[in-house]
């Protein structure tokens, strides 16, 4: 198995986006994120095609500062 790591950065903007940003922080140290992340990686690489053999087990979202140490 093979682990890519990245950094998601997200800006939100509007009167309520710092409450948003903490919940949205709440939801990734619950683990309520890596579904969806899981099914970006997948559908993005449906749309591209990629027909090699391949298939994404999970994905994991934690909140900057927050990840697992290796």
């Amino acid at each position: 198995m093979t682990t890519l790591t990245f950094t998601l950065t997200a800006e939100l903007d509007g009167h309520h986006a710092a409450d948003v940003a903490d919940d949205l922080a709440i939801d990734a140290d619950a683990g309520d994120l890596d579904q969806a992340l899981t099914n970006v990686l997948r559908q993005h690489l449906r749309n591209v095609g990629d027909a090699r053999d391949w298939r994404v087990v999970a994905a994991h979202v934690w909140p900057a500062g927050e990840e697992p140490t290796p």
